[in-house]
């Protein structure tokens, strides 16, 4: 069972999800905002469901989930591939582990890892080098505080991003170049309180953007990962990965390790880093506690992938020991052309080496021999939403990315500070 509460009808993560475990033989359901979108129209989808227009909270989430393994033969393994899933399985897995086999860990472990402004403090806690971070608590403390790291640019960040951002489409992370830019969105604010971080800028260098995919077992044990180097990214330099290449990287490896086990982390995890070449450390940036959208990336050569490693796990059999294939490499199509330009008119990239990238990618996003109406819906819905975008008469309001999402994790759950983890001083300045 894969679950998805995000507003997010292109999620190509969720595409590989299904795709790695179909083509595996598993019967894979899909339940997420609404029937019909691209993913849905894979021919690995066994069955599509969409959440209720009425959902109301986490508890009314339960009793679909519940209802649906009831319809299911066998015991389910749920799958979360968006950060409101990820939290919604660790808080209430107490009321799902009769129903369904997930990972277990401490309950609000997935809120602290995603909510950008505490993950400061575990990394500091862990030892494990992150930006310096900025929380103000106003708009006004965010246009008049020192940049994090004393210079611009900064990075801006929503503190909370499974909910919606107190900017009307503002993306979860950005670049600000200078104060002004604060200012403006201060008055674009739909919010008392700005729910952002800035964070220090590390300049991107080559080969500097890392991230790292794996799978922990019940003991905290990795059983299947790798490293991986963003080529190209979107929003470029600060985003997600677009043309990802699978490669060993041991302090890679090493940070995202030590700050997983240093919290007793279990489930799969997606953890982006940038080099900061003054240092020659590898700086934790997100860490996502649930599926990584380029998960395809690292394969092994029995086809074993962090997807298929869950699955193996959670029903009892055992993951072929083999580790990922290097140098393949991922493209997301549908940004590609974007990204590319952006690229180009920077100066970091060339059209001979734009084409040789593109010509030798091992796995595309959307696009597959085996399944390809996912591909044809992709490019049906991208040229009718460019179309409503170029034309004010067909313009709608955009639907709110963070209703569902919020809906079932707006009560945190609390748990006292595990008294054997002893609180360093973290490089955060947080503002009273």
């Amino acid at each position: 069972m894969i679950i998805n509460f995000d507003h997010n009808p292109l999620h190509h993560g969720t595409l590989g999800a299904i795709r790695s475990l179909g083509r595996a033989g598993v019967p894979v359901h899909l339940v997420q905002e609404r029937r019909g979108l691209p993913v849905g129209r894979s021919r690995y989808v066994h069955s599509e469901h969409a959440w209720p227009v009425t959902l109301r909270g986490a508890g009314d989430a339960v009793v679909v989930l519940r209802e649906l393994a009831a319809r299911i033969s066998g015991r389910p393994v749920v799958l979360p591939v968006d950060d409101a899933g990820a939290i919604f399985l660790a808080e209430h897995a107490d009321a799902l582990v009769e129903s369904y086999d997930l990972p277990r860990q401490q309950p609000q472990l997935a809120r602290r890892l995603l909510d950008k402004h505490s993950l400061v403090e575990i990394c500091a806690e862990a030892g494990v080098a992150h930006p310096e971070t900025l929380r103000p608590r106003s708009w006004q403390e965010l246009i008049t505080t020192e940049p994090p790291g004393g210079r611009w640019p900064v990075v801006l960040k929503q503190a909370t991003p499974w909910i919606e951002s107190s900017v009307p489409e503002l993306p979860r992370t950005v670049i600000v170049r200078d104060r002004s830019e604060l200012a403006g969105l201060a008055s674009r604010a739909a919010a008392a309180d700005p729910g952002l971080l800035l964070q220090e800028y590390l300049p991107p260098s080559p080969g500097g953007d890392w991230f790292f995919h794996g799978y922990y077992d019940a003991g905290g044990t990795v059983r299947f990962g790798g490293t991986g180097v963003k080529v190209r990214s979107w929003p470029a330099y600060a985003g997600f990965t677009v043309l990802g290449r699978s490669m060993a990287n041991p302090a890679v490896h090493r940070a995202a390790d030590t700050l997983l086990r240093s919290v007793g982390y279990s489930g799969i995890v997606d953890i982006d880093l940038r080099l900061d070449p003054s240092t020659g450390r590898y700086h934790v940036l997100d860490v996502n506690p649930r599926l990584g959208a380029q998960h395809r990336l690292f394969r092994s050569a029995a086809g074993i992938d962090v997807a298929r490693a869950f699955h193996l796990d959670l029903t009892g059999r055992a993951i072929p020991a083999a580790p990922p294939a290097q140098g393949r490499t991922f493209l997301v199509e549908n940004f590609e052309p974007a990204t590319a330009r952006r690229y180009l008119d920077d100066g970091h990239l060339d059209v001979g080496t734009w084409w040789r990238s593109i010509r030798s990618v091992d796995e595309f996003a959307w696009f597959a021999g085996d399944d390809p109406l996912p591909f044809a819906a992709m490019i049906v819905r991208s040229a009718a939403e460019g179309l409503r975008n170029r034309i004010p008469a067909l313009r709608r309001r955009p639907a709110r990315r963070p209703a569902l999402a919020a809906r079932v994790t707006t009560f945190p759950v609390r748990e006292p500070r595990r008294p054997e983890s002893p609180r360093h001083s973290a490089r955060v300045r947080p503002h009273p």
